[in-house]
């Protein structure tokens, strides 16, 4: 009896043993799986920057080198030998976009120096640094008109007139005018809003 318990120790032993030697052996680790890039893929520059998307109702004018988002229902007259587009919205509301082959305004200051005049009030500005510069301005002008035959009589009345630029390059420009045929108090007005709305979408082809 003692040697049967004795050979049952001993084999209980050997199977803890080699349990343990097989638990004790180090693990390999799984081999790393890398993935390379296609080499034909292209690659980005960092630098490179993307062209803002054209609005998908934008009017392409070829002539002026631009695309503009004009309303529907607006009635247009291009004036080929001048390079103008005359958007009118109603009697008292129009757009000109004209072709200026001259560099232009590099700050709202010298657009300001260019159509400001004395007694202006400004209802609004943008000067970005790409994109489109404008200046919003409410003033008086002299406006005449016929009283007995023979007789012009003069007054002054308030208009407003919005003046945007958009370069082409160095030596060349679009310039946008908003005119306003009334009165205009704030930088809200909706008929100040149309023709400027209109200025500021325009877009370099």
């Amino acid at each position: 009896m003692p040697l049967v318990r004795a050979a049952c120790v001993g084999l209980l032993l050997a199977a803890v043993a080699c349990g343990r030697g097989a638990s004790s052996e180090p693990r390999q680790p799984a081999p790393a799986i890398v993935v390379s890039p296609p080499t034909d893929s292209p690659v980005e520059p960092a630098s490179r920057v993307a062209e803002p998307a054209l609005p998908k109702d934008a009017a392409v004018l070829d002539d002026l080198g631009i695309a503009v988002v004009l309303p529907p229902d607006a009635r247009r007259d291009h004036q080929v030998k001048t390079r103008r587009h005359v958007v009118t919205l109603a009697p008292h509301l129009i757009v000109e976009l004209q072709f200026v082959g001259q560099p232009a305004p590099r700050s709202v200051a010298e657009l300001q120096a260019a159509w400001g005049m004395p007694g202006s009030d400004e209802l609004g500005r943008g000067d970005p640094q790409d994109g489109v510069r404008h200046l919003a301005l409410a003033f008086e002008v002299r406006i005449g008109f016929e009283g007995m035959p023979g007789q012009t009589i003069h007054t002054f009345k308030r208009v407003a007139r919005v003046y945007a630029v958009l370069p082409l390059g160095g030596e060349s420009h679009v310039l946008c005018t908003g005119y306003i045929e009334r009165e205009v108090a704030s930088s809200a007005d909706p008929d100040l809003e149309r023709v400027r709305s209109i200025c500021l979408s325009m877009r370099k082809r």
